[in-house]
């Protein structure tokens, strides 16, 4: 595959009722993507969240928010298929026991296949009760190695270069900022992201009140028409709707295998250190 054609939505969240309600409503959002004939859809942090329980079901499993977690991967295997594109139905948050909670997203086929899944790594300072996962994983699937940054690990530099290092070559950020939320803070994220460790990024990012989420696709600069780093034109989204970009997946490649920072990633300092900075730690 030369180029992967993406579509980065930017768009506020809706109360979706069950599974079904969940995945056409998703499917039609991302229809005007699909027929501009993208590959890959990417919905904001917080999407997940519209999905509601069907009339009578219980979180009643242990921890509580399995039972959200099964919904959301129905959902979102339904809404794959309905859409006809491989897609990431944005974040949930998860409820677990002593009122501590976990923010998960699933990548899709467009065969409805689980094709990986990520738990966020990272604590924002303000969100005590997160319980961060533990692992960040590439996710290998026909259209390339992807990768998925949750929250507060698009902030977190040495997250990204861990996924670039295991190859992975295009980065989703499923993102939900809260106002304010400005340009030069955004440039920290997606374009920051490319420029440092030479991969794609797609931002997709929630538009509700009180967030000011943004969509954009980024490259390490020599591959956007502009130089810019930004696709398809310089700068953010800030407007509903989905960004459509190519991202130019061989040329990605191409300078991956000559550029001199491929060599300068350091990967020892990587596999000497941060490795035990993963590792669960017993509560007090």
């Amino acid at each position: 595959m030369d180029k992967l054609r993406v579509a980065a939505m930017r768009i506020r969240t809706q109360s979706l009722k069950g599974p079904s309600e969940f995945a056409r409503v998703t499917a039609a959002n991302g229809y005007d993507a699909v027929r501009a004939g993208c590959d890959l859809v990417v919905f904001p942090g917080g999407w997940g969240d519209g999905l509601q329980l069907d009339a009578g079901d219980e979180v009643s499993a242990d921890p509580p928010g399995l039972r959200l977690w099964e919904l959301y991967l129905d959902a979102g295997a339904r809404a794959a298929r309905m859409a006809g594109s491989a897609l990431v139905p944005g974040t949930i948050d998860l409820p677990l026991a002593d009122e501590r909670h976990a923010t998960m997203a699933a990548v899709f086929g467009p065969d409805g296949t689980l094709w990986g899944q990520q738990q966020q790594t990272h604590r924002a300072a303000e969100d005590e009760t997160l319980v961060a996962g533990e692992t960040l994983e590439p996710v290998e699937t026909p259209l390339g190695r992807l990768g998925l940054l949750l929250g507060a690990d698009s902030r977190y530099p040495e997250a990204a270069r861990i996924l670039a290092l295991k190859g992975v070559e295009v980065i989703l950020l499923p993102l939900q900022p809260r106002r304010p939320y400005s340009a030069e803070r955004a440039l920290v994220g997606a374009w920051q992201i490319a420029q440092q460790n030479l991969v794609a990024c797609v931002e997709a990012g929630r538009s509700d009140e009180g967030y000011e989420g943004r969509a954009a696709v980024t490259v390490p600069r020599s591959l956007s028409p502009d130089g810019s780093g930004f696709l398809p034109v310089a700068g953010y989204q800030v407007h509903d709707g989905a960004l459509v970009a190519d991202i130019p997946l061989e040329a990605l490649r191409e300078l991956r295998a000559r550029d001199p920072l491929a060599s300068r990633l350091a990967p020892v300092v990587y596999r000497q250190h941060l490795p035990g900075l993963y590792r669960r730690r017993s509560r007090p």
